[in-house]
């Protein structure tokens, strides 16, 4: 079953809800099933997320009786920040579910969220709450899915000519957010033991294997939706992989 949240009349959330029963099988010795129904596990997979990506959560619950148990599953979720509603992101309308739990049997359930490339939530949280007959609860669990700040800068690294034990490289590094970056130090770290010699068009330095450049006097300030380049020579020995995570000003870019 699909379900798609609107907004305005505009479609902003599309949700996959998927279920299965396992067998009837009683929990093994080791689990302690109290009451009716227990949730044992709520999780999301990937554990994080971030603006324009998506996670899926995973509900297991078990009957802890030896009767089948109908039941309605309902999962409730909702974007959380520091002050209020989180700008960008949508109101998540309840999902509800009818459940049937065979005796002693087991349930699997999973809803994908996506997260809306516009949303400032600094997390998702989730309750499933099952109901039994008169909307009595049987079990409730919480999860929470961290998401990631969006990145505002992008970098793009390529290496144009290599030789035997020396390459060229061009670094380009954009603005993707709102406001000007003024000043700007860029790092990373060299995979293969790659050796900086000059570098041009920035100020540039290496301990172990983390690089530093800096912007120099002409090119410190980028612009939102700009972008400034830097070159630099360097030495390889067996290997020379590109570096994977640039970090400007201390915050993570994307790579591209």
């Amino acid at each position: 079953m699909r379900r798609f949240t609107v907004l305005s009349g505009l479609t902003v959330l599309l949700l996959g809800l998927t279920g299965a029963a396992a067998a009837a099988t009683a929990p093994a010795s080791a689990d302690v099933c109290t009451g009716v129904v227990q949730i044992t596990d709520l999780a999301f997979d990937p554990p994080t997320s971030a603006a324009g990506h998506s996670s899926t959560a995973t509900m297991t619950a078990q009957n802890c009786t030896t009767q089948p148990v109908p039941a309605t599953t309902t999962w409730l979720g909702r974007f959380v920040g520091a002050a209020g509603v989180p700008a960008g992101c949508p109101v998540l309308d309840p999902i509800g579910r009818p459940t049937s739990f065979p005796a002693a049997g087991r349930i699997t359930q999973s809803t994908t969220y996506l997260v809306l490339g516009s949303c400032t939530a600094s997390a998702l949280q989730l309750t499933v709450r099952i109901t039994g007959a008169g909307g009595a609860v049987l079990a409730e669990r919480t999860a929470t899915l961290p998401l990631r700040p969006t990145p505002t800068c992008a970098v793009t690294y390529e290496v144009p000519s290599q030789w035997p034990g020396t390459f060229f490289a061009m670094v380009t590094v954009a603005n993707t957010g709102a406001t000007p970056v003024d000043g700007w130090t860029l790092t990373f770290d060299f995979p293969d033991g790659q050796r900086l010699v000059s570098i041009f068009s920035a100020i540039g330095s290496q301990s172990g294997a983390t690089v530093t450049a800096t912007n120099v006097s002409y090119n410190g300030t980028i612009q939102p939706g700009s972008r400034v380049q830097f070159g630099f020579y360097g030495n390889w020995r067996s290997r020379n992989t590109a570096p994977t995570t640039f970090t400007l000003n201390g915050s993570t870019c994307a790579t591209g």
